[in-house]
């Protein structure tokens, strides 16, 4: 059960987490803190578990960091 899953995340060390952080984005872990590792990974499970973001909030949130880009391009 998911979450049963994102409590265990609360008890892992940190290498357990760096490794299971590798599982789940299959690449090698940042320098960053048990926190991180806690917010990332659990926001990951739940993706898996009931789905990401709607195509619909992508194009929200890529169209916020185009204004944004363009933004810093004229300071």
């Amino acid at each position: 059960m998911i979450e049963d899953d994102l409590k265990a995340l609360a008890r892992m060390t940190l290498p357990e987490l760096k490794r299971l952080f590798s599982d789940y984005f299959n690449c090698k872990p940042p320098k960053r803190s048990r926190s991180f590792y806690n917010y990332v990974i659990g926001y990951r499970m739940q993706e898996l578990a009931y789905g990401g973001l709607s195509m619909d909030s992508k194009k929200l949130l890529l169209s916020f960091n185009i204004k944004a880009q363009s933004t810093k391009k004229k300071l």
